[in-house]
């Protein structure tokens, strides 16, 4: 049960941390929402096929005595898929279920075509990384379009050393790489900083958690994953006036403006 790589830990921290070791410094986006976490990798972040089969297929039948209403992966399968793969047509069952499902558009170095599985599934938000500090889009994130022509990533969120949670029931293999190499990566005890899009998505996922609360509050009934999508698009300031694009998508989600 223990985060021993760090990285789901971080990217949990990112959505549902209280900060309360940084006296809220390092807070995440709804330090109030329920977390249900499902443990598919191993420690050198590892998976196979069939594993992750079965860990959406157990989101697919607990999703409503969990009350799951969105998934955040910072996980992905480099390959081309025009969204016939096993991965992408099960993550479209929860889409069709209601479940909005956010996922990394992948760390190809914005090569285009290089949208990762499930990120590539039509119904997915993908989910690319904007550097904070430079103000561009990072220059690691993947690109479309998808094997089927789709325009993706759909929106960006901040990817470029983010500081987030590390665990603390065990000293993680992200730690110790960090501490022997990368010491200023350590913020203080309980946080590491870290870029990729695995850490642009759950960003992105919180959001998406912002706007079925919004939805609920404003109409007493939840959003589809489509009008979650259109509320996020309305929540974004584009990078690309012309439109959306292989690069960046709709743009950053910020929230309402």
């Amino acid at each position: 049960w223990m985060d021993r790589l760090g990285h789901g830990t971080m990217t949990a921290g990112i959505i549902a941390s209280s900060g309360v070791m940084s006296d809220g410094m390092y807070m995440g986006l709804d330090p109030g929402v329920r977390l249900v976490d499902i443990k598919a990798f191993n420690a050198s972040g590892v998976s196979e096929i069939p594993t992750i089969l079965s860990a959406l297929e157990w989101v697919y039948d607990n999703a409503k005595a969990y009350g799951i209403k969105v998934c955040s992966f910072s996980w992905g399968i480099p390959v081309a898929s025009n969204g016939y793969d096993p991965i992408s047509i099960a993550v479209e069952q929860l889409v069709n279920e209601g479940i909005t499902i956010v996922a990394a558009a992948g760390n190809s170095y914005l090569f285009p075509g290089t949208i990762n599985v499930p990120a590539s599934a039509p119904g997915v938000i993908a989910v690319g990384a904007w550097d904070p500090w430079l103000h561009e889009v990072a220059y690691f994130s993947s690109a479309g379009p998808t094997a089927s022509g789709r325009v993706k990533p759909d929106f960006l969120g901040p990817g470029v050393w983010v500081t987030s949670d590390i665990p603390v029931t065990t000293i993680s293999v992200m730690q110790e790489w960090d501490e022997e190499y990368m010491p200023q990566l350590i913020k203080e005890p309980g946080y590491v900083m870290d870029s990729g899009t695995s850490f642009a998505t759950p960003y992105v996922a919180a959001m998406a958690v912002k706007a079925i609360q919004y939805y609920y509050d404003t109409y007493h009934a939840y959003p589809t994953p489509q009008e979650v999508y259109q509320i996020l698009i309305s929540w974004s300031v584009p990078v690309n006036v012309a439109g959306k694009d292989i690069f960046s998508g709709y743009g950053i989600v910020v929230g309402p403006h």
